[in-house]
């Protein structure tokens, strides 16, 4: 019999302990609404539940887990996107500097190898006269091919084969003599 009172009250410490628990949850949750309501009636509860310590700590936890949370939650955001624009901004200015400095730096080697290569053309007066008589020796032979495709020596697909060179060989001679010219 004694045993069954025992169980019997254990039961029931476990009830008002679920009973308490459960108020407390329910004392929490609907704390929660009550934040976007106003922050003064949370300031006087607040006043109000300062004689038991472990509540007055969490409360200033609640308050901005509500909506003054996603107040501070934006204005974070809004924080993280100007440092995000500063950061791109200056990664923006480091590259253009490195960019610029690159393009300087190519530049004036670009300038140095003109510099020679006008150098060398102006030095050079024979190879231009050198690559004009090739040019000139060159369209004899175009000359020839034809005479000889005419008197049936080569056949069509010789001759044009032979001229396709001869005219790129001529091609590649009119570009050289333009760099020398153009300087």
């Amino acid at each position: 019999m004694m045993a069954e009172l025992v169980l019997e009250a254990l039961i029931w410490a476990g009830l008002l302990v679920i009973v308490v628990l459960v108020v407390l949850i329910f004392k929490a949750l609907s704390s929660k609404p009550a934040l976007p309501s106003g922050d003064m009636a949370l300031a006087s509860s607040g006043s109000q539940s300062a004689p038991s310590g472990g509540d007055d700590g969490d409360k200033p936890q609640e308050t901005p887990s509500g909506p003054p949370v996603e107040e501070s939650e934006a204005q974070r955001l809004v924080r993280m996107e100007k440092e995000l624009a500063e950061r791109e901004a200056k990664m923006k200015a480091e590259r253009v500097s490195e960019l610029t400095e690159r393009e300087r730096i190519l530049l004036r080697r670009r300038g140095e190898e003109q510099a020679a290569q006008g150098q060398r053309q102006e030095q050079t007066p024979e190879e231009r006269d050198e690559l004009t008589s090739e040019r000139g020796r060159i369209l004899e032979l175009i000359k020839k091919a034809e005479e000889r495709y005419a008197n049936g020596e080569l056949e069509e697909k010789n001759f044009k084969r032979i001229v396709s060179n001869y005219q790129q060989q001529i091609i590649e001679i009119d570009i050289q003599l333009k760099k020398r010219k153009g300087g």
